[in-house]
């Protein structure tokens, strides 16, 4: 039987290094309009069943929710703090999807061929967790089965779990079967193409 992936965007307005990034202007647009199509050109072309963008419930974030909510995707708002907690809104809404994608609202050049890639690559090895770390940053993305993502949620003791997910399935590597994306060696570059920093910004600007 096919498994639903679910990919969920997770951005917010506020942070230390670049606040405002989601709504800073990318080429004319905001930088999230980027991302949101390249995930739904993953959706059009089968890679993706659903999607849905996780942020909080600051009104800082308010102008967010309002600009995505004109691309076809389930907004969901949560607690700042607890990452996988707004998360969890998307996946347990969607319950009947198997495999969760976590896309990052810095990564708006994450690549529609490797999204798919990475998504079978972790249903061949049955894996909980599957990287894509290869790839230059900013363009992969994770998955992980929905049902790993419940178990952190219910382990984790503080928020550290839930914020960084990636480092707490390979603390606790006992409970969790991981594996990575092969990624040939015109494209396994040690490239940084995300958004975190106002520099990473200018740098994507200039290729847009």
């Amino acid at each position: 039987m096919r498994q639903k992936v679910l990919a969920v965007i997770v951005a917010r307005s506020q942070s230390s290094r670049l606040p405002g990034k989601a709504m800073a202007s990318l080429a004319g647009e905001p930088a999230v309009a980027h991302l949101l199509r390249r995930v739904l050109r993953a959706k059009d072309a089968g890679s993706v069943d659903s999607i849905a963008f996780c942020t909080t419930k600051e009104a800082s974030d308010d102008a967010l929710a309002e600009f995505v909510s004109d691309f076809p995707v389930n907004i969901y708002r949560g607690e700042v703090e607890d990452v996988l907690s707004r998360m969890m809104l998307a996946v347990n809404d969607f319950n009947d999807h198997d495999v969760v994608l976590r896309i990052t609202g810095d990564d708006v050049l994450i690549d529609a061929f490797y999204l798919a890639e990475t998504v079978k690559h972790h249903l061949s090895t049955n894996a909980h967790y599957t990287d894509a770390k290869g790839l230059p940053s900013g363009t992969e993305v994770e998955v992980f089965d929905a049902t790993a993502l419940q178990l952190i949620l219910e382990l984790s003791k503080d928020s550290s779990g839930t914020e960084y997910l990636t480092n707490y399935i390979v603390d606790n590597s006992d409970q969790f079967k991981t594996s990575s994306l092969p990624v040939p060696e015109r494209h396994n570059l040690n490239y940084r193409l995300t958004i975190d920093t106002s520099e990473d910004f200018s740098l994507v600007s200039s290729m847009l």
